[in-house]
């Protein structure tokens, strides 16, 4: 089902007063409509472009204190010519493709164990890594509310990524079944939050190489703070 592959070493994370945070990336798809897998597609710009699955890894190195990459076999040699970010680790799915990103949270929580208690932040690759703002916000919702299970990310009254959820819902909801995220999010109903947050980001989504394009020209042409 899965197996964990490589593991960065490094100081623990900063705590966000949310223990045991875990950032899971799904990563295992092949992106046929894309053209080829998303994990490997280049990020960043001049002598500091990331596969976009490390990309992740490295956003959540400030604010996680573990980040894992879900991903096949198949793309490990793309990736090891790159450095695992800290606090990095890397999981080879052997989930069926029809399972999609359910497969991946399948895997991941296989390869983890986590406690019920503990919280994980996740994300489809295909998207912006978050910033640290965006799940700073999403861990304040759920410490603010005794009964929340999940938190999500809106902007303009979209739901977006990533999706903070508590490791017992998901333990609860995958073994024989392999659900979709967004069916065992309904299922919780009320105990799922929405979060208003600023950035726009978090509803954006790469279907094809030239939204990712369009995507990074449009961030180089913002100004630098």
């Amino acid at each position: 089902m899965a197996r964990a592959v490589f593991r960065a070493g490094s100081p623990r994370a900063p705590g966000l007063a949310v223990s045991a945070l875990i950032a899971v990336v799904l990563a295992a798809g092949r992106g046929e409509r894309f053209g080829g897998p998303k994990v490997l597609v280049p990020w960043g710009e001049a002598e500091d472009v990331v596969p976009l699955g490390f990309a992740h890894l490295r956003a959540r190195a400030v604010d996680c204190s573990r980040a894992v990459l879900v991903t096949r076999e198949a793309y490990l040699p793309g990736l090891a010519a790159y450095a695992l970010p800290p606090r990095g680790e890397l999981i080879v799915s052997t989930q069926p493709d029809e399972d999609g990103p359910a497969g991946s949270i399948l895997a991941a929580l296989a390869a983890l164990a986590p406690a019920p208690e503990a919280w994980l932040l996740v994300t489809p690759v295909d998207v912006p890594p978050a910033t640290c703002d965006v799940v700073v916000n999403l861990v304040h919702a759920v410490k603010d509310d005794l009964f929340a299970l999940a938190a999500r990310p809106t902007y303009g009254g979209r739901g977006g990524h990533p999706v903070l959820v508590r490791a017992s819902l998901l333990l609860g909801a995958y073994g024989p079944l392999c659900p979709s995220l967004r069916d065992v999010l309904r299922s919780a109903g009320r105990a799922v939050l929405d979060v208003p947050v600023a950035e726009p980001e978090v509803t954006v989504d790469f279907d094809s190489p030239q939204e990712l394009a369009a995507y990074l020209a449009r961030a180089r042409e913002l100004p630098r703070t």
